[in-house]
């Protein structure tokens, strides 16, 4: 009889014990080890902060059909192409620039009539060095959501005429996005999740759409500016892309908009669309917008940031209106300047 007790006493005992164990060694598992593994893993998944940027040398071959410019009897090829539109000396007017190495036109246009009139700025530009089409990031500082006005950043690189880039600052922790200025790789995607638009030195300007392009390829080629953002507004024969406002609904509808467009080498246009103020402007379509690039005849044209970022700055002052009065800061400019005019 104690002898059954005795057994019936222990095993009472070591299932006891077996059972804190157990309980013990969940808590354990559920409390330290299981939070652990978890943590390992969502700082595996964590965007890694971008390197410092790489400066790349582009490779002798270039793109496109046209060599970069050479000095022949003093002035290069695309002086001598486009001699009609410089001048010997520097001619500055409200809308106009004109020198031996740089000229540049604004005109202002509308589309549309009454409470749906929309405001527009063209901006005909000629360069007589590829060097003189400049692509920055606001104070030099590849980082997120940094900004700066316009006129702080144009008069830091000595910008005659700037427009607003692709705002990548806001595109910053979008590790598959694209920047690169003046030939330094800021960040290169696998992949872009937009058209991207590329500047090459010989000063040709190319889109592409996500996964048509090899970017190795692309820097080897010399790729100086490399925006991403989109879309491309006009295809490769110069008509506007037809489904921008279906595929881009939700910012298709009217908004100031800015826009880069190119010719041929050393012949671009910049664009700012005024919008979101009825009775004066109420901006593009992004339909409107590529229409409005084919019809200039623009072969290659990219539409950039828009909105309150939309602004061209012209000769130290603003030429649009900004949609929200003074203006935000932006994350980055596209710009001209001039080496003889300084």
């Amino acid at each position: 009889m104690r002898e059954r007790q005795k057994r019936r006493v222990f095993r009472s005992v070591a299932g006891t014990v077996l059972l804190t164990a157990a309980l013990l060694l969940s808590f354990a598992f559920f409390h330290h080890v299981l939070p652990l593994q978890l943590a390992r893993r969502q700082s595996a998944r964590q965007v890694v902060p971008t390197a410092a940027p790489v400066a790349v040398t582009p490779a002798p071959e270039l793109s496109g059909e046209t060599p970069a410019p050479v000095e022949e009897d003093g002035r290069s090829q695309w002086q001598i192409r486009f001699a009609d539109h410089f001048t010997d000396e520097v001619v500055v007017t409200d809308s106009s620039y004109s020198s031996p190495n740089l000229a540049i036109d604004i005109t202002r246009h509308t589309v549309g009539e009454g409470r749906g009139q929309s405001v527009y700025f063209v901006a005909d530009v000629y360069l007589g060095d590829p060097s003189l089409f400049g692509a920055c990031l606001a104070g030099d500082n590849f980082a997120y959501g940094y900004t700066e006005d316009v006129a702080t950043v144009s008069e830091a690189h000595g910008a005659i005429l700037a427009i607003n880039g692709d705002n990548y600052c806001f595109q910053y922790q979008d590790e598959n996005s694209v920047t690169v200025r003046d030939g330094v790789v800021y960040r290169a995607g696998e992949y872009s999740t937009a058209d991207i638009c590329v500047l090459f030195a010989d000063g040709t300007m190319e889109t592409y759409a996500p996964g048509a392009y090899d970017f190795e390829t692309l820097m080897a080629q010399g790729a100086r500016h490399i925006w991403h953002f989109g879309p491309a507004l006009v295809d490769e024969n110069g008509q506007a892309v037809s489904g921008l406002d279906a595929a881009y609904w939700g910012i298709s509808y009217g908004n100031p908009r800015s826009a880069v467009g190119y010719y041929e080498p050393g012949h671009y246009c910049f664009l700012v669309a005024d919008g979101r103020d009825i009775g004066y402007s109420v901006g593009l379509k992004l339909s409107q917008l590529a229409e409005i690039m084919a019809e200039l005849g623009c072969r290659s044209a990219y539409n950039l940031d828009g909105g309150a970022s939309s602004v061209m700055y012209f000769n130290g002052q603003r030429v649009n209106r900004q949609s929200n009065g003074a203006g935000r800061g932006v994350g980055d400019i596209l710009y001209l300047t001039d080496k003889t005019g300084e």
